[in-house]
């Protein structure tokens, strides 16, 4: 196939400087003068003098195109964060703690760049790192999943004297989950670091970023979760209580009206 090159350069024709006013300008310049090419070789393609068509705009000059596919595959994360809203939600059959896991999933993601970024001091982060939410996403809803179903097992499985209380109930729960999490917390921690052996910079850097989303979910899994669960049971105890209350006085309520009916009539 044919390959064809544009090298470019600053200032363009018109411009005296880089700075300023005048660099947002030579973008848009530039900006307009990609997206035609763009459009060009898209409808060569399709028109079929063309068989294939590869416009090359990673060399930095143009950067906005990468950036508008990005948004696209944000979008499509948000859409994947979602569905997975959905089926926690579905699962643990509560708005409640389907916001609280989504929203713990999704925390994982800035406390694992915090740490990238700041303490590790990693400069290195590009559109193959943003993937890694994908891979928390599934990460995340699995670990969520084996503790609430400890959770709800210890309704049942849990000796007589861990069911007495929430706090010897969350305990069993704890202990029963915590080794499965954990298990897969190092397998895919040791399975993203196997790819920093490779000498490829951004597949290291992706290799780490990915390592820590794992240990920041099971950190957060550890801590967050199993507070939401606590508060939304001891929550739902509260509403059962007052709605068996509220229940109770409504079974009352009606022989008392018939009563004083019955007092009014003999009156007349």
């Amino acid at each position: 196939g044919a390959r064809l090159a544009f090298k470019l350069g600053y200032p363009l024709r018109g411009f005296s400087g880089t700075d300023g006013e005048e660099a947002h300008a030579q973008l848009a310049v530039l900006r307009e003068w990609s997206l035609g090419i763009d459009e060009r070789l898209s409808a060569a393609v399709a028109e079929g003098g063309l068989l294939e068509s590869s416009w090359d705009l990673t060399s930095g000059y143009i950067p906005w195109i990468g950036l508008r596919q990005l948004h696209v595959d944000l979008l499509l994360a948000l859409c994947s964060l979602a569905l997975v809203y959905v089926f926690i939600c579905l699962h643990s059959r509560s708005l409640v703690l389907g916001s609280c896991g989504a929203l713990q999933v999704a925390l994982s993601f800035p406390l694992a760049l915090f740490v990238y970024v700041h303490v590790l001091r990693i400069s290195l982060f590009g559109v193959m790192h943003v993937i890694g939410i994908y891979v928390i996403l599934g990460i995340g809803c699995d670990d969520l999943f084996v503790l609430l179903d400890a959770w709800n097992q210890a309704s049942w499985a849990a000796p007589e004297a861990a069911r007495s209380s929430v706090e010897g109930r969350l305990w069993w729960a704890y202990k029963r989950a915590i080794r499965a999490m954990m298990v897969t917390t190092l397998t895919d921690t040791c399975a993203f670091m196997s790819s920093a052996l490779c000498i490829v910079p951004n597949l290291v850097s992706f290799a780490i970023f990915t390592s820590l989303l794992a240990i920041a979910n099971f950190a957060l899994v550890c801590t967050l979760w199993p507070s939401a669960i606590v508060l939304h049971h001891r929550f739902s105890v509260c509403m059962h209580e007052r709605r068996v209350r509220t229940s109770a006085i409504a079974c009352r309520q009606p022989g008392g009206d018939q009563n004083s009916v019955r007092g009014g009539k003999q009156a007349e």
